[in-house]
């Protein structure tokens, strides 16, 4: 699709035909092409002070498909690329890449933001029989969020439903198990 933009002449404007496309997409529901096209500008400009809130658009669009897999993965990205580095680390590359520091406040914070709350949404849903599936997500999600804002005053609430979701899960389990003969208490 770039090489065809380019081809066009339009070379310079690239960059913000791919954007609009994307969020197009995403308005009229088709996210796994609004995802491709916003991968499409990480690779045109993958340290761009946009970037974050590009890797974050993907991040909502598995959140709203609940592909969990390409979720954490997307989250795992943001985590390494897109932070501050911390003492005795370098960093990722966007990270690295910006000269204003403020970028990097900006770029964590939000990152830090929707990982809260795209962690809640796991934790919030209702239903008896994706409970233990999506309590794991939701655990999984709040480890990463542990892994880097452990020191945040998210981090309270983020422990605090870890053990929560490992208490019930665990007594779940255990009652799945004693409803089948397992032998389990």
């Amino acid at each position: 699709m770039y090489g065809f933009l380019v081809k066009a002449g339009g070379d310079k404007f690239a960059a913000k035909i791919v954007k609009a496309l994307a969020q197009a997409f995403y308005e009229q529901g088709h996210y796994e092409r609004g995802i491709e096209a916003y991968e499409l500008m990480l690779k045109l400009d993958p340290t761009g002070p946009m970037r974050r809130r590009t890797v974050l658009a993907v991040a909502q669009g598995w959140a709203t498909l609940e592909d969990w897999p390409k979720l954490k993965a997307t989250y795992d990205r943001l985590l390494k690329n897109f932070l501050l580095p911390e003492a005795g680390t370098e960093g990722g590359a966007w990270a690295r890449s910006q000269p204003i520091p403020r970028s990097w406040k900006a770029a964590q914070a939000r990152i830090e933001k929707q990982l809260r709350e795209t962690r809640r949404t796991f934790t919030a849903r209702p239903s008896a029989t994706r409970r233990v599936e999506s309590n794991s997500r939701a655990a999984a999600l709040y480890e990463a969020y542990l892994s880097r804002f452990g020191k945040t005053e998210g981090a309270y609430e983020a422990e605090f439903n870890v053990a929560e979701i490992d208490f019930y899960t665990s007594a779940e389990q255990r009652r799945g198990n004693a409803l089948h003969g397992d032998g389990a208490p």
